[in-house]
């Protein structure tokens, strides 16, 4: 939450002519309802379930894309062996202290509540080893503007591609 997958993903389509696809978006448009109502009345595993759907059948399209899932899709060790093996995944970090500035109060933000900073610290703990098993390359999304992390990204994009090999990569 707060790191930039939205806004750096979006430049980062942009600038590689492809469709960026938010996948939160699209349960949001599938489902008729926003995310956090998702979470309240069906429950975080049910839409947990429903995201590593979307993810795949996403991720089976043949067409290059830049996709932004949810930063809790990784929890599910299901979608991190899609993620890592159908995609270039980069993680996109920033210090809580950065996080809880970005997002203010975590309006429509499902796993937010009272005390965001405490909240991001928890997920932060809770998520650290299933970003790091699924992640090809780590940017800090801490410093610079939305150009130069775009920049950061893409260097570790075209890099990665490089040392895994066209072959097998549809990124």
């Amino acid at each position: 939450m707060g790191v930039g997958k939205s806004t750096i993903g979006a430049e980062c389509g942009r600038r590689l002519e492809r469709p960026f696809v938010d996948i939160d978006t699209i349960i949001e448009e599938q489902e008729g309802t926003t995310v956090s109502e998702l979470f309240s009345s069906r429950g975080e595993s049910t839409f947990r379930d429903r995201e590593r759907e979307v993810i795949a059948r996403v991720l089976a399209s043949t067409d290059s894309q830049v996709v932004a899932p949810g930063g809790g899709a990784v929890l599910d060790p299901g979608t991190r062996e899609l993620l890592r093996s159908q995609a270039i995944v980069v993680w996109l970090q920033a210090p809580v202290e950065v996080l809880v500035h970005r997002i203010g109060e975590g309006a429509n933000r499902p796993l937010l509540d009272d005390s965001p900073a405490d909240t991001l610290h928890r997920l932060e703990q809770e998520r650290d080893h299933a970003y790091r098993e699924v992640a090809h390359v780590v940017v800090s999304s801490e410093h610079g503007s939305v150009a130069e992390t775009t920049d950061a990204v893409l260097a570790a994009y075209a890099a990665t591609v490089r040392q895994l090999g066209e072959a097998g990569c549809k990124a």
